[in-house]
C-alpha cells in the first residue's frame, strides 16, 4: 500500500511540473483587424496613446486569400489546416 501512495504522489508531481519543464514555443497570432479605438461606453476615441488594437495592430497579417476552396474542401490558408464542407 505504501508503494501505491508513492507512485500516486510521483504521478501528481510529474503532472503538475510537466507544463513548467516543457520547452516553450512561440505562437504567431493574427491581427484583429481593429482600425478604431473605443472608450468604455463604446464611443470612438483617438487611438494615439490608447494602447488598443486599433493603435498597435500587432500580429501576423492575414494571407490573401484567407480561404481556398478545392471541390468540397475549404482550406484555411493561415493555419494550413482544412475542414470538410458539405453542400
Amino acid at each position: 500500500m505504501n508503494n501505491l501512495r508513492w507512485m500516486t504522489l510521483i504521478g501528481v508531481v510529474v503532472t503538475l511540473l510537466s507544463p513548467v519543464l516543457s520547452p516553450a514555443s512561440t505562437v504567431q497570432l493574427s491581427q484583429t483587424g481593429q482600425e478604431a479605438c473605443f472608450n468604455e461606453s463604446g464611443a470612438v476615441i483617438p487611438c494615439a496613446g490608447a494602447g488598443q488594437d486599433g493603435e498597435i495592430r500587432a500580429g501576423v497579417v492575414w494571407p490573401a486569400p484567407r480561404f481556398m476552396v478545392n471541390g468540397i474542401t475549404l482550406y484555411k490558408t493561415i493555419f494550413f489546416a482544412f475542414s470538410a464542407s458539405r453542400r
